[in-house]
């Protein structure tokens, strides 16, 4: 019998960056992470992430807007660069996983920005990963 996995991966919609999308979703089995920026009319920009099966997902028709970049990836966390334009250097620390008394590091669902020194913290049964 086969182990499968399903991947964490950043899940938000229509945000203006990926820079404020904190939300991390754990994806049904067989699915991938997948990052999508789409250009509207007005010059706005939305990304949007999340699972799917597709391999190239764009946004509805009718929507008004074009789907300018569209990517899937297969590993955790992997949708949080996808179709990033101009962003530069970031100042601020990585991002990271954080949780209290998870049986499990795949568990942990929660996300935080950490400081550039911050590293995995396994104590008993409190788990924080980094």
């Amino acid at each position: 019998m086969f182990e499968v996995f399903s991947l964490l991966c950043y899940s938000c919609k229509d945000v203006l960056s990926n820079e404020a999308c904190f939300n991390i979703s754990k994806c049904p089995s067989a699915e991938l992470c997948y990052g999508r920026a789409d250009g509207f009319l007005t010059g706005d920009v939305k990304h949007t992430t999340g699972c799917t099966k597709e391999m190239n997902p764009v946004k509805a028709n009718g929507s008004g807007a074009t789907t300018f970049c569209s990517h899937a990836c297969h590993e955790n966390l992997c949708n949080f660069e996808e179709c990033v334009k101009g962003s530069g250097n970031l100042i601020r620390g990585p991002r990271c996983l954080s949780c209290d008394y998870v049986e499990s590091p795949d568990d942990c669902t929660n996300v935080t920005e950490c400081s550039k020194d911050e590293v995995l913290d396994t104590i008993n049964d409190k788990t924080t990963v980094f």
